[in-house]
């Protein structure tokens, strides 16, 4: 995927998702939501990696991982201009979504948008290809969401997940229907 990239075909994958806040949600909701989305520090092991060049002058990259992360580099919220219709929030999406991710940090960026319409927020990520598929993506997304109206936790998307949390594993494959399986294939 990285040497697939360029400026001209980014390989990066994006999300965006749109909210309503609740009834009784203060002026500053969507500031509430940003700070508790930057408190969110303990940052899942696959969004700590960079392409690293191993040799000087050759093409040859291997990953690095970062032990720290700042969300400085990767976190940011931005408020739309009035009246913050449709017009300006893909003024700002369209800025967001063009260029590539920099290299020399985890390939992934987050940016809380308010001043949509009606109250509104959104969470638009960025992330490269190379880190996340969209299906990883999603299921990492929906981890994060809930569907109770009355949850008002955040979860990160970029968060490790605690133990208690963590998707079970994969059963093995019963020999025999393995076997099975590898037989009929042939």
């Amino acid at each position: 995927m990285l040497k697939l990239e360029t400026s001209r075909h980014p390989m990066h994958i994006a999300s965006l998702q749109i909210f309503e806040p609740p009834a009784d949600a203060g002026d500053d909701f969507t500031e509430q939501i940003f700070a508790k989305m930057r408190a969110c520090t303990d940052v899942a092991t696959v969004f700590t990696g960079h392409p690293r060049q191993t040799r000087r002058g050759t093409s040859a990259v291997r990953w690095s991982h970062d032990t720290e992360i700042d969300l400085d580099d990767h976190l940011e919220m931005v408020r739309l201009a009035a009246p913050g219709g449709d017009s300006e929030f893909f003024r700002v999406l369209s800025g967001l979504h063009s260029g590539l991710l920099d290299r020399t940090r985890p390939l992934w960026r987050a940016t809380v948008i308010g001043g949509l319409e009606g109250g509104r927020f959104a969470v638009y990520t960025k992330t490269h290809h190379a880190l996340l598929d969209g299906v990883s993506g999603m299921r990492m997304l929906r981890e994060s969401l809930s569907i109770d109206p009355d949850d008002r936790e955040v979860r990160a998307s970029w968060a490790r997940q605690p133990a208690s949390q963590a998707a079970p594993a994969a059963r093995p494959v019963p020999r025999s229907r393995a076997s099975r399986a590898a037989g009929t294939a042939r």
